[in-house]
């Protein structure tokens, strides 16, 4: 959605119109940058922690995906992403989270005590 929306702002504005596949560049690489942690992901390069989503492509959202940067970034939500691998592990596999799921939940809704 943040995605969808940027494209959205910038079709509107009178301003350099910017492509889908800047906008997904924006969302990864130069994220990473924005983040301070370029020097170690944001892209697929060997020796970097690789954060990887899949989506899937069989939802009517997304099928037939000619065009897949274009797809994504005006098409896909949560529900599209099949698979996400953390630093090259699994952390999401066939649309299902991977691991202690409420373990997980404790330890947000504890984090989140401390910021309030």
């Amino acid at each position: 959605m943040p995605m969808r929306m940027t494209f959205a702002a910038h079709r509107s504005s009178a301003g350099p119109q910017l492509s889908t596949r800047e906008v997904l560049r924006w969302a990864t690489s130069h994220g990473a940058a924005a983040c301070g942690v370029a020097h170690r992901t944001g892209s697929l390069t060997p020796g970097e922690e690789a954060d990887v989503v899949l989506l899937s492509t069989d939802g009517v959202n997304l099928s037939p995906v000619t065009a897949s940067a274009e797809a994504f970034v005006l098409a896909a939500h949560p529900g599209n992403v099949d698979t996400v691998l953390l630093a090259g592990r699994v952390a999401k596999r066939h649309g299902r989270l991977i691991g202690d799921v409420a373990r997980a939940g404790r330890l947000a809704a504890a984090a989140s005590g401390h910021l309030g």
